[in-house]
Formats: C-alpha cells, sequence, structure tokens
C-alpha cells in the first residue's frame, strides 16, 4: 500500500489517532485538515510508517517562574538551573518519541493578578503578565501552590501550562524521579493532543503520572507537531533543518 492509499485508509479515522482534536474547549491548535496534512508529510518520509531516522522535532519553551510579595502561593521557590533541571528530566522522558522541548527564555517576573488564596484553576489565566506571553512557544507559568500538581488551560489559541514547584507524585518503576518533570511532561502531552490514559506506568496517567509512552501516543503527538509552523526540527544527528 502506498503513502498515500494509507493516508485515504485512515482519513476516516481521525478520531482513532487523535481521540480528542478539540481538546482545549474548541481552543485546538489543530483542525481535521492539519492532521491530514501532517500524517501526509509524515507518511511520505517514511515511506508508509515512521523510522528512527525522521527528524527530530523542535517544541519552543517559554518559562516564567511567577514571583508575589503579598502572596506567598504565588510565589515559585524555582531557580532558573532548577527550572533547567525540570525540563531536562521531561526530555528524558520523551526522548524515544523524536520530540525535544527547548527552552527559548527563562523569566522571573511577577504574577499579574495573585490575591489572598490561589484561584480556581481557571482563575489561574488572571497570573499570567500580560508583555512577556510568546505566541510561537508553549509558555510554562511556575508558581508554589495550586490545585493539583500541574494543569494546561486554553488562553487565546494557544493552551498554556501551569505547574507548582511543591508537587508530590507517588514512586513509579523506572519512572525519573523528579516530579516536576514528570509533571511538566504530562502536561506538554495534552498540549501535544494527547488525552488521559489509565495506566499506573503511562506519562499520561491522570493522578499519578508515569514515565513511558505508547507508539499511538508518539503518533498523535509527531503528527500535531508537525503541523504547528512555530515548532522546527533537527536532523536525526541534531542540525536543525527548516521549521515547518
Amino acid at each position: 500500500m502506498t503513502p498515500v492509499q494509507t493516508l485515504l485508509g485512515l482519513g476516516s479515522q481521525v478520531n482513532r489517532v487523535h481521540p480528542r482534536p478539540n481538546l482545549l474547549l474548541g481552543h485546538s491548535i489543530w483542525s481535521t485538515k492539519d492532521l491530514l496534512m501532517g500524517l501526509l508529510v509524515l507518511l511520505l518520509q517514511s515511506g508508509g510508517q515512521l523510522k528512527a531516522s525522521e527528524p527530530v522535532f523542535l517544541v519552543p519553551l517559554r518559562v516564567h517562574l511567577l514571583s508575589s510579595e503579598t502572596s506567598d502561593w504565588a510565589r515559585c521557590r524555582l531557580s532558573p538551573g532548577q527550572a533547567s533541571a525540570m525540563v531536562t528530566g521531561a526530555n528524558q522522558i520523551w526522548a524515544s518519541s523524536g520530540i525535544r522541548f527547548e527552552v527559548e527564555r527563562t523569566l522571573q517576573e511577577p504574577a499579574r493578578e495573585a490575591g489572598p488564596r490561589p484561584p480556581s484553576k481557571r482563575g489561574l489565566l488572571e497570573l499570567i503578565p500580560r508583555s512577556s506571553f510568546l505566541d510561537s512557544a508553549f509558555n510554562i507559568y511556575v508558581l508554589h501552590e495550586m490545585e493539583g500538581n500541574g494543569i494546561i488551560l486554553p488562553h487565546g489559541r494557544l493552551p498554556v501550562v501551569f505547574i507548582k514547584d511543591s508537587a508530590r507524585l507517588r514512586t513509579v518503576p523506572e519512572g525519573v524521579s523528579n516530579p516536576l518533570a514528570r509533571v511538566l511532561a504530562h502536561e506538554l502531552g495534552h498540549a501535544l493532543g494527547l488525552s488521559h490514559r489509565q495506566n499506573v506506568y503511562n506519562l499520561m496517567a491522570s493522578g499519578t503520572t508515569g514515565a513511558s509512552l505508547n507508539q499511538q501516543e508518539t503518533d498523535t503527538a509527531r503528527i500535531n507537531a508537525s503541523t504547528v509552523l512555530w515548532i522546527g526540527r533537527a536532523g536525526p544527528e541534531g542540525d536543525e533543518e527548516t521549521s515547518q
């Protein structure tokens, strides 16, 4: 079967590959057309199946370490070096997928509207400083306390990630020990279109956050990444290629 025949055969099964195309309450950055075009590109490059020699997708991140003079819960305790270690750990989890997250910039900045206690999940969006949001990257906001360890929320046309620096997770055999890395890797999975999966060893397990991805999840994340203009590519040896 040729790549194009394979694509046509999968065209009616997009939801099976990408089960939640409107993941973020209708704010998904991927349309069905985007997904089909991304799938076509990957199939044509690989002769019908993904190979280890395929390009690595380079996903830019802007990390915001929030602070507050009046609200202790909003004041992130991480240093830029610790934030870098968090991203390094997330990349260890995602290494086999051919997707790498790269920090474009790390900012230490005041939260915009921090009240006396942590807000509801949707209220977290009010913390985002207006001037530093980057619309060509996934923006990661780190604070000290909030409900849950991490969450992804729609902000305009892009998802944004919130993580608390006091995150705690159960130990998972053969998993990455840094809980913040596991939380970040999990939330970035959602940003790339992955749903929760109830398997204690799987990265997308809700409430546990393991450290493994199955082949379908890897394929889905790569297809979605291939449709985003600001996600770059590198060759198998790490040499950067042109952005999509």
